[in-house]
């Protein structure tokens, strides 16, 4: 009975155990569904019991994740400035290279311009220089093509080193017959300076005519060249008279001898102190020659020269003024097969500015 009592209990026991699963059962279906975090809290806490996995170090930093950290202020400022500088330098240096060539070329610009417009021939016409670099450019208007060529001169001299860009344009303008004739009588005055020249000219519809006289060795087409060169003048009629009694052309020796003949003392060395003094501001040149027959050639030429000197000088015209050379051989126009002394002789030369 006992153990059939104890069965009974048993077995209700097990009813009532299987009973209320029943009922806790029938009473979960019942409900609404749970939040699936609180179902992961419950059975993570049914888990607790179950023992945890330990972590070594190196697992731990694999499964760690990294801590931002915060910018370093000194850093980040001494960054920030050297960005600015770099900045700064691409921005500063091309503009402290602009700003020294723009100086340079300014510099250059005036000096040529300033040269231009001291020059009397280009003054009164405008004329610009514009340097860009290493070149050098003219630009402006001139009547003719002699005054672009002396505008290019001047530049380049002022400007070594540079290339030249010529733009200067040439316009053929008819010039004023007024300032032709006194352009040509500024050049009369300037010849007429010189001793031993006296000229006067007139100037007609583009002709300049000259007349006057001139002593011998002047070199009249350098004259002639003086007024053709006059813009506007476009003939030169040339009636100068070369005076052949103004200075005597050539005193004879005898032979090895450098003493004067007394009858050319009065003849030919008289002719030639008036003439020295008449134009005080004269220079002669004398110049000896001799025959290859003589002794010491060279010697000879030169004593006979200073013969002349000598005797010029002791009749009052001073020696300064005077030259004495030896000539070479005998003189040019002298044929070989020519008497001897017309080789033993003495020359004059005039020194002048249109006579060299």
């Amino acid at each position: 009975m006992a153990g059939l009592e104890l069965g009974v209990k048993s077995g209700a026991i097990a009813f009532t155990d299987n009973q209320a699963s029943t009922d806790n059962q029938a009473s979960t279906d019942n409900q609404l569904p749970e939040n699936p975090s609180l179902a992961d809290a419950q059975t993570h806490t049914q888990d607790e019991n179950f023992d945890i996995p330990t972590l070594t170090p190196t697992q731990e930093e694999l499964h760690s994740f990294p801590t931002p950290s915060k910018p370093n202020a000194k850093k980040l400022s001494l960054s920030l400035l050297s960005i600015g500088l770099v900045i700064l330098g691409l921005i500063g240096i091309p503009f402290a290279i602009y700003q020294y060539f723009s100086q340079t070329e300014g510099r250059i610009e005036q000096k040529v311009t300033q040269a231009l417009a001291s020059t009397p021939d280009l003054a009164v016409y405008r004329l610009e220089a514009d340097v860009w670099r290493k070149q050098l450019k003219l630009t402006g208007r001139l009547p003719n093509p002699r005054l672009r060529h002396e505008a290019e001169s001047i530049a380049q001299s002022k400007a070594p080193g540079f290339q030249l860009e010529n733009n200067i344009i040439v316009v053929e303008q008819a010039p004023d017959p007024v300032e032709v004739a006194a352009k040509v009588q500024q050049v009369v005055t300037g010849i007429n300076q010189i001793d031993g020249i006296s000229i006067s000219a007139t100037f007609d519809g583009g002709k300049v005519t000259l007349e006057g006289s001139a002593l011998p060795f002047t070199n009249i087409e350098k004259i002639d060249r003086a007024f053709s060169e006059i813009a506007g003048v476009e003939v030169v009629s040339n009636q100068i008279q070369i005076d052949p009694g103004s200075l005597a052309s050539r005193i004879y020796f005898n032979q090895n001898s450098d003493r004067l003949r007394s009858v050319d003392t009065d003849v030919k060395i008289l002719p030639i102190k008036q003439l020295m003094q008449r134009y005080p501001n004269l220079q002669l040149k004398i110049v000896g020659y001799s025959h290859s027959t003589e002794y010491n050639r060279e010697t000879l030429a030169l004593e006979r020269a200073q013969t002349i000197q000598n005797i010029l000088e002791d009749r009052g015209i001073d020696r300064r003024r005077i030259q004495a050379v030896a000539g070479k051989a005998s003189p040019q126009d002298i044929a070989p097969n020519q008497p001897r002394w017309f080789s033993r002789c003495v020359l004059f030369e005039i020194n002048s500015r249109y006579g060299e």
